[in-house]
């Protein structure tokens, strides 16, 4: 078994006084990849907040390669090995997309070089401002802009929200490469359930606050009764059952 590299024991967080997240234990190995589902207001954008410092930790524990993170800064936790790729992209739109990339890197594997390999689109675009590029290169220079950070850990927060299949089919296969020439620890939040249970072996789903369902991939896809009850979709309604909560494996 791979050495353990994001550990959540116990987490209660939210924002303020709000508490969203209650008693979530999480366990993700280095280089493995988990696709975090769940409705709308499940708590899977604050589980990925709360890791990296943007959301109010009230209690339990979060460690890094053993070392508990759960009140560094933002900075002292990206500077420790996590990378975060947000929902709302946050390129600096006053900024080159070479600049964009320079400003987050750190030695290591990927290097402009690297992450120009990755997107080629990117290196086309270089001399562009934030603000010139479509949504997908913006998407694409988020991703490319955290792997400059050389994480070890790797958090990204709905990658193919709002865009075109084409873009969507490419950025799906950029996280394939990025996790098979890797030793990566990717959590991938994606609305998309069906698409987010191709992209990672493993599934974690979120309800309330709290996870419900923590187990393979395939066999969640397998299960249309219980996928619907934990996205609330079936054939394209809104579905009210409740899942039960399965052990890791079952």
């Amino acid at each position: 078994m791979a050495e353990p590299a994001l550990e959540i024991v116990g987490l209660r967080a939210g924002y303020g006084e709000t508490v969203v997240l209650h008693d979530v234990s999480l366990l993700a190995h280095r280089g493995e990849r988990l696709a975090i589902i769940g409705r709308n207001g499940a708590g899977k954008t604050t589980l990925l907040s709360s890791v990296v410092g943007r959301a109010r930790v009230h209690g339990g524990t979060v460690r890094l390669f053993g070392a508990d993170i759960a009140r560094l800064a933002g900075n002292r936790r990206a500077a420790a090995g996590l990378g975060l790729v947000p929902q709302e992209r946050e390129v600096f739109p006053s900024l080159t997309v070479h600049e964009n990339l320079l400003v987050a890197r750190r030695p290591g594997r990927w290097t402009l070089e690297a992450v120009c390999a990755l997107f080629p689109r990117l290196a086309e675009r270089m001399r562009h401002y934030g603000n010139q590029l479509s949504g997908g290169e913006q998407q694409m220079l988020a991703i490319a802009r955290a792997l400059m950070g050389n994480p070890s850990v790797l958090l990204l927060d709905e990658p193919t929200e709002g865009l075109a299949p084409l873009i969507v089919a490419d950025l799906a296969a950029a996280i394939e490469r990025i996790a098979g020439e890797d030793a990566l620890t990717l959590l991938i939040v994606e609305q998309n359930a069906r698409l987010a249970l191709r992209m990672a072996p493993r599934a974690v789903a979120l309800e309330s606050g709290a996870i419900r369902f923590d187990g393979p991939s395939a066999a969640l896809a397998a299960d249309e009764t219980l996928l619907a009850a934990l996205v609330g979709v079936e054939g394209g309604r809104a579905s009210t059952a409740r899942a039960r909560k399965r052990p890791l494996g079952s």
